[in-house]
């Protein structure tokens, strides 16, 4: 009966230690995002530059303006932020941009974009 009982209590130390060990490690993992001031330069930067563009309709280059990624939907709220009440608009390669004065893209597009472009 007493073994029984130390058997469980070091299997359950064990599970706990196990379960510390990999949070501690998740944590770890996370920290250098979440700390991250280069994420949050990038976004004060579009902000900067959507605040010096001309006056017009702004929009911002996404890959699939449909379907905008989580780094363009963060662009796209930062640059709206500084144009409010205009909102900057999501464009792909799709997109008619007869109503469009200006466009903002990344320097990382893809060289079919650049062509379009």
């Amino acid at each position: 009966m007493k073994r029984n009982h130390i058997f469980r209590i070091c299997r359950l130390f064990i599970i706990f230690a196990t379960v510390m060990y990999c949070l501690w490690m998740t944590f770890n993992a996370i920290l250098p995002y979440v700390n991250s001031s280069d994420a949050l330069n990038s976004l004060m930067e579009w902000r900067i530059v959507s605040r010096k563009a001309p006056i017009g309709k702004l929009a911002l280059l996404c890959r699939d303006a449909s379907h905008i990624s989580p780094v363009d939907r963060s662009r796209l709220i930062a640059m709206t932020w500084e144009r409010i009440p205009e909102p900057v608009i999501a464009v792909d390669s799709q997109c008619d941009l007869n109503d469009i004065d200006v466009i903002l893209s990344s320097k990382w597009i893809t060289s079919s974009m650049v062509e379009w472009l």
